[in-house]
């Protein structure tokens, strides 16, 4: 039976979390090491997730922070690489993709073809077994990913996808159809080789960001539909989305999709008192690299008390390389002081409004109405 979420006790139940992880950015510019390394040579995957580079990153932050599993330079393009398109990878940058100038008819027909991995893929997973030779008491993951329907229909057919809802409504929801298929099935491949279940109870995320570019009122034909083929083609347990960039108008058709928690990352365009008022979903709060660089330490912890005040049900934070400053380490020891007080008044019975009297009078106004993104 599908897990169906109880949107009038789903924030409650989900009660607060938190967490601050190391990251990719981080580890890397401790280890001296670029996104190419990182991308194509196993030994530099090796250097990143070693004892050494990790433990330095720890002690910077007092140990604080938790830690990401070893895995293969994170390509969310590997899908569209079994699918034939090439990637590419700049010395300095991240990885990209190669445009193809194909039909909707001539994706249709690759996308019901049977999926078969690119010899990129094959590299990757060859990079995979040297890290788990290398770290044998962990779980090595093989992230050649994949993102959500509309994000690959927009790497497949570019800014033609905002023109075909208009101008070939019908045959465009032929090809999100046979592309979301395509991704489900790609994603038993990938789950297969992660060493996870094909279809899970537990429940499955998705990333979607370039949903946001298509307006509200078009998304009960053009997104909805594909989201939930999508999830229900790999699990009837919980549904996690990531997406960003939405609005409140988006927001609102959270719900219709069943989703459990949303993360709206780097979102300017929404704030918590904006998702609190316009869904029931409980949602993620992220402290992003680059909003520590604008933040004193003090609007750090500001920031963090509003957000848990207005109904934040997890915040979280990845160390970026921008952090590796005295001035970075404590904002983010600020921030996660800041957490463990706040949930600590929660797991004792206190109220979401008590832990809003601990925002300071000048973060009251910032946060948000002179918050930008």
């Amino acid at each position: 039976m599908m897990y169906q979420v109880d949107y009038k006790l789903a924030r409650e139940q989900a009660g607060f979390s938190y967490y601050i992880s190391n990251g990719v950015g981080a580890l890397a510019e401790i280890a001296g090491l670029s996104h190419y390394d990182i991308y194509t040579d196993y030994k530099a995957g090796i250097k990143l997730y070693s004892d050494e580079t990790v433990k330095k990153l720890d002690e910077m932050f007092d140990n604080k922070l938790r830690h990401i599993s070893p895995a293969t330079g994170h390509i969310s393009y590997g899908h569209i690489s079994c699918l034939g398109m090439e990637l590419v990878f700049p010395k300095e940058g991240e990885v990209n993709y190669v445009h193809e100038d194909k039909s909707l008819d001539e994706w249709i027909k690759i996308l019901q073809k049977e999926i078969i991995l690119s010899p990129l893929a094959h590299k990757q997973l060859i990079y995979k077994e040297k890290l788990q030779d290398a770290f044998p008491d962990k779980q090595v993951s093989w992230t050649f990913g994949y993102e959500g329907p509309i994000t690959t229909a927009y790497e497949l057919r570019d800014m033609n996808i905002f023109y075909d809802v208009y101008d070939k409504p019908e045959k465009i929801k032929e090809f999100l159809y046979a592309l979301t298929d395509n991704i489900v099935r790609y994603m038993k491949v990938y789950a297969k080789y992660n060493n996870r279940d094909e279809f899970s109870h537990e429940g499955t995320g998705m990333c979607d960001d370039i949903a946001s570019m298509f307006p509200p009122d078009l998304w009960d034909d053009y997104v909805l539909p594909y989201w939930n083929q999508y999830y229900n083609g790999m699990t009837d347990g919980k549904r996690f989305l990531h997406a960003e960039d939405l609005n409140f108008k988006h927001v609102k058709k959270l719900e219709k999709a069943n989703i459990h928690l949303y993360d709206p990352s780097v979102s300017p365009k929404l704030n918590p008192e904006l998702i609190r008022d316009n869904s029931r979903v409980p949602f993620k709060w992220r402290m992003n690299g680059y909003y520590y660089n604008d933040l004193t330490v003090q609007e750090v912890r500001d920031w963090v008390f509003k957000a848990v005040a207005d109904n934040a049900s997890e915040i979280f934070s990845i160390v970026t390389y921008q952090q590796l400053n005295e001035e970075g380490r404590k904002k983010v020891l600020a921030l996660e002081d800041a957490c463990r007080i706040s949930k600590e008044m929660l797991d004792k019975g206190a109220k979401r409004s008590d832990v809003a009297k601990l925002v300071s009078k000048a973060g009251k106004k910032k946060f948000w109405d002179e918050w930008k993104a």
